[in-house]
């Protein structure tokens, strides 16, 4: 099993995450690719140097330095008050494991895109472990958004993670699957 490290994104790591999300963005694959996964946010390098210095993006890289992964995650503020995020606010409060997600005591995940070659190596669970520690003081859940064409995201995150579905959020030209999860464990 390859070893891995995972770090705030700084500028250097810019190029391969652009280069990463393009290889793996869905307006660049074919049909018959999309069942492998596929990321629908474009970031440009403007907006990684915003969440860069917001410390919300996160780059893995196996031992000989290649990018395997990057992960984005940042509180409701970061994304303004734009039509997609009234949507999804519009869908909580919601109830995880007995316990109420609101849009105070959450932040978004995502997008996040592990590079084919580095999938089912434990690098999605490593990007989520060190999310949810950055976050646990701040906030009580992450909610994310996987387009409902992407199943092998959605299977990743429910069945490796346990993440919940929360809501089902059409917006625009595509439904998403609205997921929740715990940034800590639930207190008796």
């Amino acid at each position: 099993m390859p070893s891995f490290s995972i770090a705030l994104a700084q500028a250097d790591d810019f190029a391969d995450v652009l280069a990463l999300q393009e290889q793996n963005h869905l307006s660049a694959l074919p049909e018959e690719s999309l069942a492998d996964g596929f990321v629908t946010t474009q970031l440009s390098p403007e907006t990684l140097q915003h969440m860069s210095a917001e410390q919300g993006i996160w780059v893995v890289r196996d031992a000989d330095g290649n990018l395997a992964a990057y992960a984005c995650a940042n509180g409701w503020d970061f994304y303004g008050d734009g039509p997609f995020q009234r949507a999804a606010k519009a869908k909580l409060p919601a109830e995880v494991d007995g316990r109420t997600v609101r849009a105070d005591n959450s932040f978004q995940y995502g997008p996040v895109c592990v590079a084919g070659n580095f999938r089912g190596q434990g690098v999605l669970q490593l990007v989520v472990k060190t999310i949810r520690a950055h976050y646990a003081p701040r906030f009580d859940f992450g909610i994310t958004f996987i387009d409902i064409r992407n199943a092998r995201s959605l299977a990743a995150h429910q069945r490796k993670l346990d993440f919940q579905q929360i809501a089902m959020l059409p917006f625009a030209t595509v439904t998403y699957h609205m997921l929740a999860f715990p940034t800590k464990p639930r207190s008796n």
